[in-house]
């Protein structure tokens, strides 16, 4: 078969990752595999290097053929469908989280999409509840890694020696408190993500032997044999064991199944659950229900059945619009790029910016007003008037 895989951007996100891993993974077991992205960022060189086409123009794959058009994001499902109404369509949602995940929820109108795949219960809760999507049409199919790269390269400690923070999304709070639980307990710390993004995220993972994460990291961790705990900016849902997993997954790792606000006391005690066990247990639940060969042999069935349920229909959608939109996003996007595709003296130049005085003095003061004056309450709003009106006094 040949496939289209739409994905927003082509970034370091999760995404981004589960594009690559999907794409790779067909194109593994005999498929043409295309991608389309208006972002074509440093993973697009990764898929190239696969000789896997990307394209970023709608032009570019207008005139192509394909058996199953496999949409994530729902404006690129309404781009590629107004080119493309021929072809059987399934749409993939990873989120439900407004603003953040607006992209994940499925197009506002019908544009005739066979077949639905939720990554979680509660994301196929919202579907179904909240967007009328008919239950059988939505499958559950979890987040995936790629066993082959993601394993074991050495085993944990008996006791563990060092911590691994992987996220592109926290808080500076969520950051102090996992580094302060680890200087309490006298473990080493390191960060990856956000400002120090890196493809080989798999050597980073291995030297380490508990990784604190959300989403995928979670699923990378528990592959390369690792203690994993589910803790970030959307709060925590504790240490990964075999008997709290199954509820733990329901939210996607996501920290909001029990959305614990930890503190540096009690994400202590979470650390101190460690048992070198826990790698051997991670990597066996990984293999058996985790494993990215498995799981994208299923997403084929469901693009069989789709196929066997698609019938023509003339769909009517703003093609010039959607276009025009795609392009001055662009130039905004370009603005505010990827910082992996920043030159090193630039980002040297960054670095110089956030450990100065004056960046750490802002970073202080904004916590501290944000305490002070929490966003999005009424004292908030409040002190806003009260700054207008100073700011009018003194220009007067």
């Amino acid at each position: 078969m040949r496939f289209l895989i739409t994905c927003y951007r082509l970034d370091l996100s999760g995404s981004s990752t589960y594009t690559f891993t999907l794409a790779t993974e067909l194109k593994k077991k005999g498929h043409d595999v295309h991608v389309f992205s208006p972002f074509p960022e440093i993973i697009a060189n990764e898929l190239e290097k696969k000789k896997i086409k990307v394209y970023e123009k709608l032009e570019e794959v207008s005139n192509k053929k394909y058996t199953c058009i496999v949409a994530q994001h729902n404006v690129l499902a309404l781009m590629i469908r107004s080119i493309h109404p021929e072809v059987p369509m399934i749409f993939i949602s990873h989120g439900k989280i407004l603003p953040q995940s607006f992209l994940e929820l499925p197009p506002s109108i019908n544009i005739n999409i066979q077949k639905y795949i939720a990554v979680s219960e509660r994301i196929k809760h919202n579907l179904v509840s909240n967007h009328r999507i008919p239950d059988q049409n939505v499958e559950i199919v979890r987040n995936f890694v790629n066993v082959n790269r993601f394993f074991p390269q050495t085993e944990i400690h008996e006791e563990p020696k060092m911590v691994l923070f992987m996220s592109n999304y926290f808080t500076s709070d969520s950051y102090e408190t996992i580094k302060k639980a680890c200087k309490n307990l006298k473990l080493e710390f390191s960060h990856i993500g956000k400002t120090k993004r890196v493809l080989n995220t798999q050597d980073y993972i291995n030297k380490a032997d508990i990784v604190v994460s959300l989403g995928r990291g979670i699923l990378e961790a528990m592959a390369c044999g690792r203690a994993a705990i589910v803790y970030g900016y959307l709060g925590g849902d504790g240490i990964i064991t075999s008997n709290t997993i199954k509820e733990i997954r329901k939210h996607n790792f996501s920290g909001r199944r029990f959305k614990k606000d930890y503190n540096i006391k009690d994400l202590t005690q979470e650390i101190q659950k460690y048992e070198p066990s826990m790698g051997k247990t991670n990597r066996e639940i990984i293999l058996k229900e985790y494993n990215s060969s498995l799981s994208v042999d299923t997403i084929i069935d469901i693009c069989n059945q789709a196929r066997k349920d698609f019938s023509f229909e003339s769909v009517s959608i703003p093609c010039r619009e959607l276009e025009w939109y795609q392009n001055y996003v662009k130039e905004l996007h370009l603005i505010n790029s990827d910082r992996s595709t920043i030159p090193e003296n630039a980002q040297q130049e960054l670095r110089a910016i956030y450990n100065s005085h004056g960046w750490k003095f802002l970073t202080c003061y904004y916590k501290f007003r944000d305490r002070i004056f929490p966003p999005n309450t009424k004292r908030r709003a409040h002190a806003k008037r009260i700054w207008k009106m100073v700011n009018k006094t003194i220009s007067v």
